[in-house]
């Protein structure tokens, strides 16, 4: 069990119990003696879990079986408690939101109406059985916890960092490695048609970026036109690699639904007298007949084409019958010095002091010359004083073997897990949910921290936020690695997890987390949070239903998914480009949902209705869902809904009515300018609804504005202006005008109207029916002057405009894109 998991449900159940709206449920019921016993109940074991934790640490994650029992046993107490007052507040809310001032009145009738939970239970009673149950689990093992001393919330205060690591990319003593493995790749007397060069090495010796570094050489860039990157790590299915490495020669092809006579009869094409250097990262397999298989597969390419192997056995690399093998070694014991003084001082603080030296080379020791253990251990100790550096040395790796080849580097990188604060120990063994090498989006990962409740806000901060601050601090603790940056901005976007670090996560979050592949024969009830790799056929699916209480199913590729109503206690569903044509009304069943992604499923048309019942939805992605018409009616009443994401969603004729009632909207990322004329909007010209958007404070960095037909100019300006002006996150604006749009005589005003923040940074504009651009206050339509940080520029078949802005001066100006502008005169 992951005593932080429990931390964080003590404290979200805390929270709801003393809501405003739990406390008037509870009069309702008739449960305030059981309330005031359950919430001295989960103080207690507030404190029980907190001990626990330390304890955790100082014995260095060690627990015998019956404690592990015990604290499972725990959990589970948990989790039930936490899924009943969710519920509870939930329905209580919901009514409010249905019955206005009357909630006292309306609430107690539907109470004491229905039963939700079972008809054998009253919910005083479900309430009461569980604070017992919860008890009993702390009156009978008090002891057994190792409950010592009281310990406050407040004893691992959260930090704050307005930087993100320096030296995350710094890569020190790998240069020699690299002319090697570059001398290798361009020797011209290899004869055969493909050859294999294996990097061999223990796991954190930096196998896969000294191939990065090779992969990236100019000179290799040259000689090989053609590059592929597969990380193939524990998981060897030769179709499944096929079709990965078919979709890192040509995007464009999808290998779904393919079988391996056709995918290689694609790939050989694609192949065809290309000399190409494909990078097999991560390999485990030691099966000779899948090597074989695999080979024969990737014949086709010029002659010197080279494959290379990434792995921690010598024994593939021998399997793999590679022509050259190159053993990685750990670093010198100068440059293993000098990362650790650039990952545990600030630049300030050099030179070290003399009396720091002794205790730091000692540490660094004990790290055994591997640099992914001597960023861990630097970036823990970075900013800490004298004493932090003794306690580590004396206490968490005096018992860390130096020659312990088992566990490789394993027990140092726990000890910086075991320090971190619980919030983010939650927060990285989710990370766990993910595969290997999977690129994981920054935006997304906060919104599924929020979803689970595992970001304390406080003091007015968003969860956004906050959340963006623990992305911040694991990084800084090299928690993640390959970040991507937004184009021309320091905005971090993606990033992904190491192995070894991806197997601590699976290690402390146990079987909580589960990758349900093709091959997956073992479930198990205490399962919460599940991945679906592509490969698993939609029959398997029927195992889910068995994890009654599961919360998070991510990548399903089900196009019909009911079932899912019957997993009642999801927080997290994504059916990311799953063919979805539609919807059930069921999915408005799923009260604790608060993450629902439908993004790139371009067949999907209408959203249920039932997804506005969703109280506690907070992210809703419809990006790419390219023949969306509408948005759900009643979607002003999801008063918690955070983002929405409406990117791309080009069919969408109006946006909903009534969204200055979604007080909670953080992020927006697209707007449609309508001329429909009903009771919702008033005849206001499409554009009522952004009215109210003056009062929204917009978050999101990307914008879409779809400009559809009747749009008056009149309407923008009375309603509209000002809007995007005052959008000071948005980095990235696209225009666009729809078919029915673009006769439209008042597009060049409309665009006045539409002026975005001198923050953009990327401007893009779709079938604009004007002549000219807008001045946007400017008369000389000098761009530097109203958009001074503009990187990327893009106009598309603008075909009737003549007259272009001036470009001359945009000094961070970098892309510049324009298509089909026919009756352009000049361009100065």
């Amino acid at each position: 069990m992951d005593i932080a998991g429990g931390l964080s449900i003590v404290q979200t159940v805390l929270q709801l119990l003393a809501s405003p709206i739990w406390l008037e449920t509870q009069s309702l019921l008739g449960v305030k003696s059981q309330h005031k016993k359950l919430k001295n109940t989960m103080s207690t074991i507030q404190n029980v879990l907190l001990d626990a934790e330390v304890q955790e640490r100082l014995h260095n994650g060690r627990r015998t079986n019956v404690e592990r029992g015990r604290l499972e046993r725990l959990k589970e107490a948990l989790y039930l408690a936490d899924d009943l007052f969710d519920k509870l507040t939930t329905l209580a809310h919901r009514k409010q939101l249905m019955s206005g001032n009357n909630f006292s009145k309306e609430v107690s009738i539907f109470f004491s109406r229905f039963n939700q939970l079972s008809s054998a239970f009253t919910w005083s009673q479900e309430i009461k059985k569980i604070r017992e149950m919860l008890d009993d689990i702390v009156k009978d093992h008090h002891h057994d916890f190792g409950l010592r001393h009281s310990v406050g919330l407040e004893n691992n205060p959260r930090e704050t960092h307005s930087f993100v690591c320096e030296e995350e990319d710094v890569i020190i003593g790998r240069d020699n490695d690299k002319k090697i493995i570059v001398d290798m790749l361009l020797d011209s007397s290899v004869e055969e048609d493909i050859s294999f060069i294996s990097i061999v090495g223990i796991g954190g010796l930096g196998k896969t970026t000294l191939c990065q570094l090779v992969y990236n050489d100019d000179r290799i860039r040259k000689e090989f036109p053609l590059k592929m990157w597969v990380c193939v790590s524990d998981d060897f299915n030769v179709k499944a690699l096929v079709g990965e490495i078919l979709a890192a020669v040509n995007p464009e092809i999808k290998p779904d639904g393919l079988n391996l006579e056709q995918l290689q009869l694609k790939l050989r094409k694609e192949l065809d007298g290309k000399k190409y250097l494909l990078v097999l990262d991560d390999v485990w397999n030691e099966d000779c007949n899948k090597w074989r298989k695999l080979k024969t597969l990737l014949t086709g390419g010029r002659r010197g084409s080279r494959t290379i192997v990434t792995t921690r056995s010598k024994m593939v690399a021998e399997i793999v019958e590679s022509t050259q093998i190159h053993e990685l070694e750990g670093l010198s014991e100068e440059n293993s010095w000098n990362l650790f003084e650039r990952m545990a001082l600030k630049p300030e603080e050099l030179p070290m002091k003399p009396h720091l030296i002794e205790i730091g080379k000692e540490i660094v020791r004990k790290c055994a010359n591997v640099p992914l253990a001597i960023r861990v251990v630097g970036s823990l100790l970075r900013g800490q004083g004298e004493n932090r550096w003794q306690y580590l040395k004396n206490t968490d790796l005096a018992n860390i073997k130096h020659d312990d080849q088992l566990n490789g580097i394993v027990p140092v990188l726990k000890i910086s897990y075991y320090y971190l604060p619980f919030h983010l120990k939650n927060c990285f063994s989710y990370c766990a949910i993910f595969p290997k090498d999977y690129k994981i989006i920054k935006e997304d990962l906060i919104c599924l921290w929020m979803a689970h409740g595992f970001i304390m806000s406080s003091d007015g901060e968003s969860f956004e936020d906050v959340g963006e601050e623990y992305f911040k601090q694991l990084l800084q603790r090299c928690f993640f690695q390959d970040v991507e940056r937004a184009e021309g901005t320091d905005e971090i976007v993606s990033c992904k997890m190491h192995d070894l670090i991806h197997d601590l996560a699976k290690e402390v979050a146990g079987t909580e987390i589960l990758l349900f592949k093709y091959n997956t024969r073992c479930f198990s009830e205490k399962t919460l949070h599940i991945f679906i790799d592509r490969s698993t056929s939609e029959d398997s699916y029927s195992n889910l239903t068995k994890m009654k209480r599961m919360r998070s199913v991510l990548n399903i590729n089900l196009r019909t998914p009911v079932m899912l109503s019957k997993v009642e206690y999801l927080r997290v569903l994504s059916l990311h480009n799953s063919s979805l044509k539609t919807l059930p009304d069921e999915i408005g069943k799923l009260l604790h949902l608060r993450f629902l992604d439908f993004s790139d499923n371009d067949c999907l048309s209408i959203l249920p209705t039932s997804i506005a019942k969703l109280y506690n939805l907070q992210t809703l992605k419809l990006r790419n869902c390219y023949n969306l018409k509408e948005l759900p009616r009643d979607l002003r009443k999801s008063v918690n809904l955070r983002y929405l994401d409406i990117q791309s969603c080009w069919g969408l004729t109006h946006m909903p009515w009534g969204m200055n009632s979604m007080t909670s909207l953080q992020k927006l990322t697209g707007f449609v300018l309508s001329g429909r004329t009903n009771v919702l909007n008033s005849g206001s010209g499409g554009v009522g609804e952004l009215a109210d958007l003056k009062m929204f404070d917009n978050h999101s960095d990307t914008m879409m504005i779809i400009v559809k037909k009747g749009v008056r100019k009149d309407a923008i300006e009375a309603n509209g202006g000002g809007f995007l002006l005052k959008a000071q996150y948005l980095r990235e604006i696209s225009y666009l005008w729809s078919d029915d749009s673009r006769a439209n005589n008042n597009s060049e005003a409309l665009l006045q109207g539409l002026q975005p923040h001198p923050n953009i940074r990327k401007l893009k504009l779709d079938y604009y029916p004007g002549v000219r651009f807008p001045s946007w206050g400017v008369s000389s339509l000098n761009l530097q002057t109203c958009l001074p940080n503009l990187v990327q520029l893009e106009f598309y078949f603008c075909t009737r405009m003549k007259h272009l802005p001036l470009m001359g001066h945009l000094r961070h100006l970098k892309f510049l894109k324009l298509t089909h502008l026919s009756k352009v005169e000049y361009v100065n």
